[in-house]
């Protein structure tokens, strides 16, 4: 069952001390001294309220503070991984799991994402992904040379003689990049059945 704005008022408004010379609180504080600090995480907004984490002060004005916004998965993915890219380490995730990497080794292709071009924006910055593209035979030489040079260290291209094409794997905020400077790029739906 969902809570409206106006039950969790009431319910933190419990937690506020009764008129009086002394404060009192409704719940046991160590001789009714100690107001209880809450905290309310809201995984969803809740009426004007966004998502996020909150402090419920107890002493006048009894506000909700914001405490942390709330951050997707991909989000705070992206967060822990500008810090462990730092010390050489990189945080990948698939559907059910997570698995810490060192980043100055060659990357195991079991940890990369297939994608599209289309679908680039779903993964986050650090997301290591892999796009095939298709292009002319013309323009091929020109295309592996420019697009090699703007790979990562985490970056590996791998062509395709018999379609005329390559796989280029990097980290999805890369990919983004090397798609804008080369807008010609088609790339295959990794789920598309040929």
């Amino acid at each position: 069952m969902a809570l409206s704005e106006d039950a969790l008022g009431l319910l933190l408004g419990a937690l506020a001390s009764r008129a009086g010379p002394v404060p009192k609180y409704r719940y046991p504080s160590a001789g009714t001294l100690y107001p209880v600090q809450s905290h309310v995480v809201l995984r969803a907004p809740l009426g004007t309220l966004p998502a996020g984490t909150f402090t419920f002060n107890l002493p006048p004005p009894n506000v909700l503070e914001v405490l942390s916004p709330a951050y997707t998965l991909t989000e705070l993915t992206d967060h822990i991984n500008a810090a462990l890219l730092k010390q050489n380490w990189l945080l990948v995730r698939n559907d059910r799991s997570f698995a810490v990497i060192p980043a100055d080794e060659k990357v195991d292709p079991k940890f990369v994402t297939h994608s599209s071009r289309e679908k680039l924006n779903a993964h986050g910055r650090y997301a290591l992904v892999a796009v095939t593209i298709q292009f002319g035979k013309s323009d091929a030489e020109e295309l592996v040379a420019g697009v090699h040079k703007k790979l990562t260290p985490f970056g590996e291209l791998i062509r395709l003689p018999r379609s005329g094409g390559i796989i280029i794997r990097d980290l999805a905020g890369n990919l983004r990049e090397i798609v804008k400077t080369y807008p010609g790029l088609l790339t295959v739906d990794p789920e598309a059945k040929p």
